[in-house]
């Protein structure tokens, strides 16, 4: 969402999200007496609130910037300071939160196979994540998975081990496929001929017209297909979501 689509939201905001905005505000800033919180606290308050009436997960910082009037930085420190300081306060009414982020950011998936072409050895996903909030999750439950994540020359960048990235997302949606995905990471085709299927499949001119979430879904489809294996609730969780942000987009553009 870029800065004239976010002050479009902004302006649009429905009598009864206005009514919502203002109960949890005065719920919160009068939770410890009037002028409790300092300025700065108040700010957080604001930010944190218009952040959950817009409901996106996709608004650049640069957007928010410029709506605001503030600089990306102050916009990084606000999102952070916000969740530390109220998110316990208030319900998640988003709890796929962390996944829409990752499938939003996905820049690209690399995947590499043995001198013979049986076995998946290798695969990387890019992904950027420009919230610090979803950054922070993000390294945290990859360190629970004991994977590791690598940053090129921008820590908004973020590299995953392909397997590890699979189970990053199974992680997130709290499905329980973790024993099907570490199959697949120690599987080997049945024939060349279907692994190389798989490879010449994610190089044809209709895959590379998908999205990024799509090409997603798409390859652990054909994965699980070429090592006998499928996570298939997390497929149907991933086809969720990328049919969720899809109806989101078409609802904006209208």
């Amino acid at each position: 969402m870029n800065a004239e689509e976010l002050q479009g939201r902004i302006g649009a905001l429905t009598d009864n999200e206005r009514a919502e905005f203002a109960k949890q505000f005065l719920s919160i800033f009068l939770s410890n007496g009037f002028g409790a919180l300092t300025k700065r606290d108040t700010d957080s308050l604001i930010f944190f609130l218009l952040q959950r009436a817009i409901k996106g997960a996709d608004v650049e910082s640069y957007a928010w910037a410029k709506v605001l009037k503030i600089t990306p930085t102050r916009v990084s420190s606000l999102q952070l300071e916000s969740h530390l300081k109220f998110a316990h306060l208030l319900a998640a009414d988003d709890p796929q939160a962390g996944v829409r982020f990752v499938l939003a950011g996905l820049m690209d998936i690399q995947i590499g196979v043995d001198g013979e072409g049986k076995q998946l050895t290798s695969g990387s996903v890019r992904i950027q994540i420009d919230n610090p909030i979803a950054r922070m999750e993000i390294e945290q439950a990859m360190k629970e998975l004991g994977g590791v994540v690598d940053y090129e020359r921008n820590r908004k960048l973020l590299k995953i081990d392909f397997i590890n990235f699979l189970r990053l997302i199974n992680k997130l949606t709290g499905e329980d496929e973790d024993e099907v995905i570490s199959r697949i990471a120690r599987g080997k085709a049945k024939d060349t001929g279907k692994l190389a299927s798989l490879l010449g499949e994610v190089k044809n001119a209709e895959y590379a017209d998908l999205t990024e979430p799509g090409k997603l879904k798409k390859f652990v489809e054909l994965l699980g297909d070429t090592f006998g294996e499928k996570p298939k609730k997390l497929i149907e969780h991933i086809g969720l979501i990328f049919g969720s942000q899809k109806h989101q987009k078409a609802q904006q553009s209208k």
